[in-house]
């Protein structure tokens, strides 16, 4: 009887630990969403009390959460130039950087295309296939809004202070990133996914994208889940006769990004 009885207690005790795990779990903020904080017309029934609709109220609101994007288009232009570097040394270089994209739904971008100029690998030009040369272009791309690190403070996630990151990968999941051949390089190959910090939580027009790298490493190299789960998120870039197949590589570029209109990526909702 007292084995029944310790089997039970055990039994209780991790449907306990279970359930506790289940509402942390569940207590976590969603992923981040893209949208308009809009100031309304009368102070009135549920929304926000603040211009950035991270404190919701349930009476007397100023401010109401439009998800997603009317005007979806989305560019980006960098002018002092970028680098790719993996961590054997092996890299390229380009003077300059434009794309286009647009937003879809509250969360994706898609779409995006990125043409690189000027691009070199110790000192020989590289260039797309049916590219001008010198300029790189990427294959169609696209992104999802992530939690780079959650903020959690005595146990507790406070969703306001979380860093968010646009998680950017080959449309589908599948294929390469870009590929290009240089003068003394038959073929490099990129693949894989890389993410870039977002600024959060202000509705905004233009902005910085920086995306930065260390010695073939990334900065973030993963992102968080849902329900808290670490993913590592990196590039792999093959110098076809240089280097030993796919090896880790991070890039190195900041870029100003402009929508067709005020956006905010919302850590809180």
């Amino acid at each position: 009887m007292n084995r029944l009885r310790l089997i039970g207690l055990c039994i209780v005790a991790v449907a306990a630990t279970s359930a506790m795990m289940a509402a942390s779990a569940s207590a976590l903020a969603p992923e981040p969403e893209y949208g308009r904080c809009i100031k309304k017309a009368k102070v009135e029934g549920s929304g926000f009390s603040d211009s950035k609709c991270n404190k919701g109220v349930a009476t007397k609101a100023k401010y109401e959460w439009l998800p997603g994007a009317v005007k979806k288009g989305q560019t980006t232009l960098n002018t002092t130039g970028g680098t790719l570097e993996t961590i054997n040394k092996l890299g390229v270089h380009c003077a300059s950087e434009t794309s286009t994209g647009e937003y879809f739904g509250s969360k994706e971008v898609k779409n995006i295309i990125v043409k690189f100029k000027k691009c070199e690998s110790a000192a020989f030009t590289c260039t797309s296939p049916g590219k001008e040369v010198g300029e790189l272009e990427t294959k169609t791309l696209e992104g999802v809004a992530v939690i780079e690190k959650r903020y959690i403070k005595e146990g507790k996630e406070e969703p306001s202070k979380n860093k968010l990151a646009l998680d950017l990968y080959p449309a589908g999941k599948t294929g390469l990133f870009i590929e290009f051949a240089c003068v003394d390089i038959s073929a490099v190959k990129v693949e894989g996914s890389i993410l870039v910090p977002v600024k959060s939580n202000t509705m905004m027009t233009t902005g910085e994208l920086k995306y930065k790298a260390t010695k073939g490493k990334q900065k973030p190299e993963d992102y968080e889940t849902p329900s808290g789960e670490k993913v590592q998120d990196v590039l792999f870039s093959e110098f076809v006769g240089k280097g030993k197949g796919f090896e880790q590589a991070g890039q190195t570029i900041t870029t100003k990004v402009t929508n067709e209109e005020p956006l905010e990526l919302n850590s809180v909702l």
